[in-house]
């Protein structure tokens, strides 16, 4: 159950962002729809992220995501 809320919070994010985040937003959303392979990686990162949580415990799961995004 936890996974697909998770999922459904990516989905709402990824098609509010442009909207939410004003001028910022549309400059993201242009660049994605200009070069695609750009919006792989924040959806690779999103991804990746919610296996560790789905994987591991929480407390694991938050030392292991600091590692990886302190690169230590």
């Amino acid at each position: 159950m936890l996974w697909g809320l998770r999922h459904g919070a990516g989905l709402a994010v990824q098609t509010s962002y442009a909207t939410l985040l004003g001028p910022p937003g549309a400059t993201l959303a242009r660049a994605f729809a200009r070069w695609p392979a750009l919006g792989w990686a924040p959806t690779l990162l999103f991804v990746a992220f919610v296996w560790l949580l789905f994987f591991y415990e929480p407390a694991t799961a938050a030392a292991m995501a600091a590692k990886l995004i302190l690169l230590r």
